[in-house]
């Protein structure tokens, strides 16, 4: 994650991270100064586990299953291994980008 994230890029930032399995790169951003963390896993085991592990240090991350349960924009949106997991990646991407605090119309 240091160099995928470092400090200098999430601190003072709200994450999203669309397919956060464990919440590794949520306990990373949040250790390195972001505001919130809110991780998307659709596997029930993962974000029980994920929760449990990131509850024994941190207070600003919330977990959900679907992309349907996220509202606001974020800093800072990960989607790193997922994309090639949809039947239709431009209109994934397309999804995803309405997150971003920085994003454009994505036609």
């Amino acid at each position: 994650f240091e160099v995928m994230l470092p400090e200098w890029l999430v601190s003072g930032k709200r994450i999203l991270d669309i397919g956060s399995a464990l919440g590794a790169a949520g306990h990373w951003c949040l250790s390195k100064g972001a505001t919130s963390y809110t991780g998307v896993e659709i596997q029930d085991n993962y974000r029980l586990t994920s929760h449990a592990l990131l509850s024994k240090y941190w207070n600003d991350f919330d977990l959900v299953k679907t992309l349907d349960q996220i509202d606001g924009k974020y800093d800072i949106v990960i989607a790193a291994g997922v994309i090639h997991g949809f039947f239709d990646p431009y209109q994934t991407i397309k999804t995803i980008s309405k997150f971003s605090s920085s994003s454009r119309n994505f036609t």
